[in-house]
């Protein structure tokens, strides 16, 4: 089997292609254990070929906000800062509209559900420390397919943009923001 592998890496035109059926079809045979450690590592850069692969998968709408755009942003969150959570609620939502932090892959950005799932097992506290340790690693793509996601599931979650002002989550990644901001 790894003979054949081996052979189809070598074919040149279509070797990709042969190469990946011979793979599979030693996965299937051999399992996980009988695959070399290192074809099954992750493939290297991973993140950043996502966030690129997400960029440009609509070059048409797809647009991240330049710095000016995203300090206006967070100067404006600051000035309703002591203001009721409706009031934050509302400047966020149509501050983002605005300035185009919102991103064509809203919905279907799949780690929003990493800080918004509630962990049962955790206090409050806890809950936020681990969200603040995941918004942490957020690049600015990120946290524009966040802040999208929230503000486009409000509209079949009630209160889901107010509860998540409330609970200190766009505080986070507004200070995800200010972070990337000076780097």
């Amino acid at each position: 089997m790894f003979v054949g592998y081996l052979f189809a890496l070598s074919l040149g035109d279509d070797a990709d292609t042969v190469a990946a059926i011979y793979g599979q079809l030693a996965g299937a045979y051999y399992g996980e254990e009988g695959i070399p450690a290192s074809w099954r590592e992750r493939l290297a850069w991973y993140d950043k070929i996502s966030d690129m692969a997400l960029t440009l998968h609509d070059a048409n709408t797809c647009r991240l906000p330049q710095d000016c755009e995203l300090a206006e942003l967070v100067i404006r969150m600051q000035g309703v800062v002591e203001q009721s959570e409706d009031e934050q609620t509302l400047v966020l939502a149509s501050a983002c509209y605005e300035l185009g932090i919102m991103q064509p892959t809203g919905l279907d950005w799949p780690q929003a559900s990493v800080v918004m799932a509630p962990q049962s097992s955790l206090t409050p506290a806890e809950q936020e420390q681990a969200q603040s340790a995941v918004i942490a690693t957020w690049s600015r793509l990120d946290c524009c397919c966040m802040l999208t996601a929230l503000i486009r599931m409000d509209r079949f979650c009630d209160n889901l943009l107010y509860d998540a002002v409330r609970s200190g989550l766009v505080a986070m990644i507004l200070q995800r923001f200010s972070q990337l901001l000076v780097v």
